[in-house]
């Protein structure tokens, strides 16, 4: 009988002594503690502002390779929006001007936005259908807007959709 006790009482009792320990809090060491590591997401949509009323144009420098959808439109506020032209330049090299495509977008009489007119790559070849496709951009270039016909009090933005890589 005592052998049978034993069976039963034995294993609850090696439960029970785990289960209450020693008294003694055992914290697991999280090296990670040590330092704050922040790995912060970029947005899936990216918006580039020209305020005419600082400058006719806006550079934008870009944080990490990515895809980009061309907008078919920018969206403008401002009073004088009639006759307005962007031309925004893609991979811009700040030293050496050159780019890989640009788009340009015009103002039109009954709408408070600047519609994609062409666009063409750094050939000058035409770029057909550029809303339709995804185009690269990269983390040591830059995407460059320039308003071509200089109004004050008018503000300017180009929304993007973009894959970061």
């Amino acid at each position: 009988m005592l052998k049978m006790l034993s069976k039963k009482i034995c294993p609850l009792l090696s439960l029970a002594m785990a289960t209450i320990g020693c008294g003694k809090q055992i914290t697991e060491e999280n090296p990670a503690s040590d330092r704050i590591v922040q790995n912060q997401e970029l947005p899936s949509a990216l918006v580039i502002n020209l305020n005419s009323d600082n400058g006719q144009e806006t550079l934008y420098s870009i944080p990490e390779n990515a895809n980009i959808l061309m907008p078919e439109s920018l969206r403008v506020t401002g009073n004088d929006l009639l006759n307005k032209t962007v031309v925004i330049y893609y991979n811009f090299d700040s030293s050496t001007a050159e780019y890989d495509y640009q788009c340009t977008y015009k103002s039109s009489a009954t709408s408070f936005a600047l519609n994609l007119s062409k666009c063409f790559n750094d050939l000058g070849e035409e770029l057909s259908m550029a809303t339709e496709y995804e185009f690269p951009i990269y983390y040591s270039k830059k995407i460059k807007m320039v308003l071509k016909d200089f109004s004050s009090n008018i503000s300017i933005d180009a929304i993007y959709t973009v894959d970061w890589k």
